[in-house]
């Protein structure tokens, strides 16, 4: 999305986006897996930690004194926390949360970035997804805030896109 005169935009950082670069707002995205009852949950507010990074092992050689070598190990995948209100199918998230605990079921998932039109612009299909922890809402007198539930899901890795087949 560039300026109505053509120009590419700038950011802050000094760091120029060209005039096709589209910046995405965060607030539009969609979340999917499956359920308490097998559906699909899709009404999430937030999600946060789609992330991984490269484990390394530090090696000190011998005669190679300027800097250590590095060696990669494992790909780490971070846990994903997604929010939501709480209404009254929380109940039930949380007991399914409790079920997935003692009795683990894998399923895939997905997170995707939406358009202006609605339409997917990014997306990130999950494998192996299954909670791993759920947290209530906090409850405080002295604040107007709404009561959220929270999440968090483990999985075995990520594809941009759709799964390669």
């Amino acid at each position: 999305m560039g300026r109505p005169d053509g120009r590419s935009l700038t950011r802050s950082r000094g760091t120029t986006l060209s005039k096709d670069a589209q910046p995405l707002p965060t607030h539009r995205f969609q979340l999917s897996f499956h359920g308490p009852k097998g559906e699909i949950c899709d009404d999430f507010t937030g999600c946060t930690g789609l992330a991984m990074s490269m484990e390394v092992d530090e090696v000190i050689e011998g005669g190679h004194n300027t800097s250590p070598t590095y060696l990669n190990t494992r790909i780490k995948y971070t846990p994903l926390t997604v929010s939501r209100l709480v209404s009254k199918d929380t109940l039930q998230m949380c007991k399914w949360v409790q079920d997935n605990l003692t009795n683990p079921d894998p399923k895939p998932g997905y997170v995707a970035i939406l358009g202006p039109d609605e339409k997917k612009v990014a997306s990130w299909e999950l494998l192996d997804l299954r909670p791993v922890a759920w947290r209530g809402p906090t409850l405080n007198t002295s604040t107007s805030t709404c009561a959220v539930e929270e999440i968090d899901f483990v999985h075995g890795g990520f594809y941009f896109g759709d799964t390669p087949k």
